[in-house]
């Protein structure tokens, strides 16, 4: 089964955050990619309280930055090297604390707890957490190496959509399995999508990104968040936050997004994986936005399967309520047909890897 790449593909931008003093380093090949807008927060969010402080950092002089890493527009990653932790390389992501604001200094700080909350909850399929720290004017955090890129990358470089088997094996089944971990602890991503599930060194998928994740134990899921191409009809339909910090809509009015989020934004990350097209498109922002809240859901491949439609349709019911969770979905035929999985299976190990040979992705 072919399909054409997603269409509207443009260079990632890059950042132009200054590497670190002293430092020679040459950027990878640019690559082609969706250049896509993200609705950041504006205020600060909650992690678990007990959530531990940042690890130790290595000495400064431990860690060797090689190149960057294409990267997002307020930060930028390099590859590193540090003798403490042996020859795996690690990823440190740097944000120039001058052209922080502070609610986005309130993300990164939170990013980083999150990450290290999540490592020592043993959540599976996650980016692993090594350090965080401050240093001469940046904020620097040190993270698990995934070499194998993201999953757009892997979708465009192959040029054809990923058949049902290699989908439900290497994407669905493990991601569910993260989500799940991660939704019995009333953790919410609130960014899920291609961009975001990395390639790790041993070939299988990562969730990332956790800059918008947040704890419903300790805060309201209320701000229209995320990435809109992947935003559930729940999230468009909340007030802007400008309403919300102005006192022209008080929180408390607002109904609360919940874990379900996560789950829609997954749907439309296999949709794509599984036709090659995001499954609602328009000129701009405020049409995909309309084509969302409209179900104008585009039609599904008569190549695909009735328990591939029926896996993915469940989980863009524009309902949360009639979404199934994480859990429920790793019961589905399409998983259970695919990998001999179901829930509640939160071990990674049986999974299959996305890339045999990251080298080569």
């Amino acid at each position: 089964h072919r399909a054409p790449p997603p269409g509207g593909c443009a260079r990632r931008r890059r950042t132009s955050a200054r590497p670190p003093s002293g430092l020679s380093v040459k950027p990878f090949a640019s690559h082609r990619a969706r250049a896509r807008e993200v609705e950041a927060p504006r205020g600060g969010g909650a992690v678990p309280a007990n959530a531990p402080r940042a690890a130790a950092p290595p000495p400064k002089a431990d860690t060797h930055p090689s190149a960057p890493f294409p990267s997002p527009r307020d930060s930028i990653i390099y590859q590193a090297s540090c003798p403490r932790l042996g020859p795996v390389p690690v990823a440190v992501k740097v944000y120039e604390l001058a052209a922080l604001s502070a609610s986005k200094l309130r993300a990164v700080r939170r990013e980083a707890a999150m990450m290290i909350y999540l490592k020592r909850s043993r959540i599976p399929g996650v980016v692993r957490h090594v350090a965080a720290f401050d240093d001469a004017g940046r904020v620097h955090l040190v993270m698990e190496a995934c070499p194998g890129g993201d999953l757009l990358e892997r979708l465009l470089h192959e040029g054809r959509a990923f058949a049902e088997p290699r989908t439900a094996a290497e994407v669905a089944a493990p991601l569910l399995a993260t989500l799940a971990a991660l939704h019995a602890r009333s953790i919410v991503h609130r960014d899920v999508k291609l961009e975001n599930v990395f390639i790790a060194a041993d070939g299988r998928a990562r969730l990332g990104d956790y800059g918008l994740t947040v704890s419903l134990k300790h805060e309201l899921a209320i701000s229209p968040v995320g990435t809109v191409e992947y935003m559930a009809p729940e999230v468009i339909a909340l007030p802007p936050v400008e309403l919300v910090t102005s006192g022209a809509v008080k929180g408390v009015d607002i109904a609360a997004c919940d874990e379900k989020v996560d789950v829609w934004a997954l749907g439309v990350t296999l949709y794509e994986l599984l036709t090659g097209h995001l499954p609602f498109e328009g000129a701009d922002r405020a049409a995909v936005k309309e084509a969302i809240v409209a179900g104008r859901l585009r039609p599904f491949p008569r190549s695909l399967s009735p328990a591939a439609v029926s896996f993915v349709s469940a989980m863009l019911r524009a309902d949360p309520a009639a979404r199934p969770s994480a859990a429920a979905l790793l019961r589905h035929p399409f998983i259970e047909r695919n990998t001999g999985v179901g829930a509640p299976a939160y071990a990674m190990a049986g999974f299959p890897p996305v890339c045999a040979d990251v080298a080569g992705c």
